[in-house]
């Protein structure tokens, strides 16, 4: 083993070590503390696995959330997560190796944030064939924040063991391509998507991606035999495994976001037949034209059946990926933070400086030696920066790009500083420079004869990158859009040489400038990302005030509840807190972080939005408790009375009797009287002597439980239905029926 790979090793090891202590914030600060809403779902199911089985598992009704209908939980999450976690902690236990599911669970973020680094550092040495590119890449990858606000030791959600499957995927499918004897990486590449499809619903993100790769190469002419087998590999094996999913089912043959991939695989196997099969000239623009009016045909069939259903359209959130946020139609998607569009200040937040670098390292993947790995990353990055500015969550699927462009972006910037950061020769330039200046006074024309013209060295350079553009294309057939990329970067390159050269002496000044330039933005990109990985490891499920304080008010909340209502209590919250009321109380929810169930999240807000009386009518048929975020009293302002006005909308898409415009803030920020009205306002600022406007006195309602900051307040239902409260798990309570046959199913209100 040569020194270069044994330090190539190392460096590895080293970045593998910073990605999982950059993520142990939390921990070293909080504990072994599951953060946010979401890892409590996919705590308590995975708590629900190991102790049934995959077997009960996948069959689970779950009758403590959703009451009174209940949820199939089995059907309706992605199972890779649970899976993965459970097989953990059996196995470690089983070794002799003592570890508690919960402490799995926090540190699987972390663990896996590690295998994310090392097959994007894959990624990026199959690409570029550069160790420190790679190794650069794998650093950035440990350490950008794109990465780390999904990947934090406590953040126990789907995508801190998706992401680590979706850089495996992308790998495997760029190694299958490398030769033509590696198209088998292809069924590998299918195998790890299966994985990442059990795991995350972004996996609809990878499979396009791979198609768009191979759709571009078939317009670049670039199109071989190995992507044939490679892609056809991939995809049979990908969409067969994909099917083996019980939440996917179908929709890889079915949706429209995934038929797609499909479609630019059928275009390519009837170009490659029609390149093996010798058709006579003056046949060859019918049979182009009956490929075409064959495709239409299949394309106007498939928008045809998805009126009947047999073709899915696109969901809500994907459809909000292409339209202006908050007009996506569906109020509940538009009213969760991690659905809006951030803009362009994305990537100042999530990338910092590292993004000037990433522009760089893309544009240098365009030049030559030019090769289908390079034009995957170009493409990737693209995609996942348009989608980056759309939707806020989607960052992380842009951080493995930013993490090799900005690598390849940081080895060419430093190594073109190297080059020209020579200090003798910065002396010698200008010892000559004032040489020459003497000289020309003296024979001005000798000087122009002994001295190139640029037109001279301009073809000198043109010709010698003809040759490199050649040697870079053996084998391959070149494109018009091909040679119009290479013409773009030839001139693009000559201008900036030209510029560069024409400053004489000044150039060093510049060197000198970028130089610090560099070395100062990289300083400051690291400060960002070390406090970044603090800000985002703190948890939501506890808090620290502006003045250091930790304030745990609704752990204890939670706990309280837990210790001190029967196990059969049900809790009437905002859809947000259902989770952690499962997961840490322990009790019955109307709704969870789930949006499965339009319908039933309005009429639990209806309940909250409504004055006491005809809220109360609804509460003691659904909940035995009423919980409030209250968290303004604290200084906080994030709280239930923040999210009133997205109640009301959601609510008024399905009852015609709620006008949404009635619960808004007004130009002095105070509450409307629809707002001070409400249930919600009055359970949330009863007692309060700080409450401005002063919240009226309950009579159907009685205080249970404030928390010791007053962040979360929890009433008791009085005089609640017993017969509903009995009612078999399924279906609404007779009580309720006047009340839900108001409901109009979402799209019709």
């Amino acid at each position: 083993m040569s020194t270069a790979v044994i330090l190539e090793v190392a460096a590895i090891g080293v970045v593998c070590a910073i990605a999982f202590n950059i993520r142990m914030a939390a921990v070293n600060k909080y504990g072994m503390v599951i953060h946010e809403f979401d890892p409590w779902f996919n705590y308590r199911a995975t708590e629900y696995l190991v102790d049934n089985g995959y077997s009960k598992f996948s069959t689970w009704y779950d009758d403590k959330v959703w009451w009174p209908l209940g949820r199939p939980v089995g059907s309706t999450v992605y199972p890779g997560m649970m899976i993965t976690a459970s097989t953990l902690y059996k196995g470690l236990n089983a070794i002799g190796i003592t570890v508690s599911l919960n402490d799995v669970c926090v540190l699987i973020p972390a663990v896996f944030a590690m295998f994310s680094c090392v097959w994007t550092y894959a990624l990026a040495r199959e690409v570029t064939k550069c160790r420190i590119s790679a190794v650069l890449t794998g650093l950035l990858m440990a350490i950008v924040p794109a990465h780390l606000m999904r990947s934090v030791a406590g953040g126990y959600d789907n995508e801190s063991v998706a992401i680590p499957s979706l850089c495996a995927t992308l790998y495997l499918w760029i190694r299958s391509i490398r030769s033509e004897t590696s198209w088998p990486y292809g069924i590998l590449a299918g195998i790890s998507y299966t994985y990442l499809v059990a795991t995350w619903g972004g996996y609809i993100f990878v499979v396009n991606i791979i198609g768009v790769h191979v759709a571009a190469l078939l317009f670049m002419g670039r199109i071989s035999d190995t992507v044939v087998k490679s892609y056809t590999a991939f995809l049979v094996t990908g969409v067969i495994g994909a099917l083996q999913v019980p939440i996917v089912g179908w929709a890889p043959l079915r949706s429209m976001e995934q038929i797609c991939p499909i479609g630019v695989w059928m275009v390519m196997l009837l170009m490659k037949a029609h390149s093996l099969v010798k058709v006579p000239r003056k046949y060859r623009g019918l049979v182009w034209n009956s490929f075409v009016a064959i495709g239409a045909m299949i394309g106007f069939v498939i928008f045809s059946k998805i009126s009947t259903g047999e073709f899915w359209a696109m969901s809500a959130r994907v459809r909000a990926l292409f339209i202006q946020h908050t007009r996506t139609g569906n109020p509940l998607v538009d009213s969760v933070a991690e659905h809006r569009s951030p803009g362009f200040g994305v990537f100042l937040y999530y990338l910092h400086s590292l993004f000037y670098f990433c522009l760089v390292g893309c544009a240098s993947f365009l030049d030559y030696p030019r090769s289908n790995g390079k034009i995957f990353v170009v493409l990737y990055f693209l995609c996942g920066a348009y989608f980056s500015i759309k939707m806020i969550r989607l960052v992380i699927l842009f951080a493995p790009a930013a993490a090799i462009c900005g690598g390849q972006g940081l080895y060419l910037a430093f190594g073109w500083v190297t080059r020209n950061f020579d200090l003798n020769s910065m002396q010698a330039d200008l010892d000559q420079q004032q040489e020459d200046d003497k000289k020309k006074k003296v024979d001005k024309s000798k000087n122009k004869e002994s001295t190139p013209s640029k037109s001279t060295a301009k073809e000198k350079k043109k010709k010698i990158e003809q040759i490199e553009a050649k040697k870079g294309s053996v084998g391959e057939e070149e494109s018009m859009i091909d040679n119009a990329i290479t013409e773009l970067v030839n001139d693009s390159k000559e201008t900036i040489s030209e510029w560069f050269n024409d400053l004489g002496t000044t150039k060093h000044t510049v060197v000198i400038a970028i130089t610090v330039a560099c070395l100062f933005s990289m300083y400051q990109f690291g400060y960002h990302c070390f406090r970044m990985s603090h800000h985002l490891s703190e948890p939501q499920i506890i808090v620290t005030n502006q003045n250091g304080t930790i304030m745990d008010d609704y752990r204890e909340a939670y706990w309280y509840i837990r210790d001190n209502t029967p196990e059969d209590s049900r809790i009437l919250a905002w859809w947000d807190y259902g989770y952690q009321i499962n997961g840490v109380a322990n009790r019955t929810t109307i709704a969870d972080g789930n949006t499965w169930n339009h319908e039933q999240i309005a009429l639990l807000g209806r309940a909250l939005i409504l004055p006491e009386k005809p809220a109360h009518e609804i509460a003691r048929h659904l909940a035995d408790y009423v919980l409030v975020w209250s968290t303004r009293h604290a200084g906080m302002w994030g709280d239930d009375i923040a999210k009133m006005p997205h109640m009301a909308r959601i609510v008024a898409s399905v009852f015609s009797d709620v006008e949404a415009s009635d619960y808004s803030f007004q130009n002095n920020n105070e509450p409307t009287e629809a707002m001070t009205d409400s249930l919600l306002y009055k359970i949330h600022s009863h007692g309060i002597k700080e409450a401005d406007p002063p919240a009226g006195d309950l009579t159907l309602f009685e205080e249970f439980f404030t928390s010791k900051n007053k962040m979360v307040r929890v009433f008791k239902v009085l005089d609640t239905d017993k017969e509903s409260k009995n009612h078999p798990v399924g279906s609404y309570p007779p009580a309720l029926q006047d009340v839900v046959n108001e409901i109009k199913p979402f799209g019709k209100a």
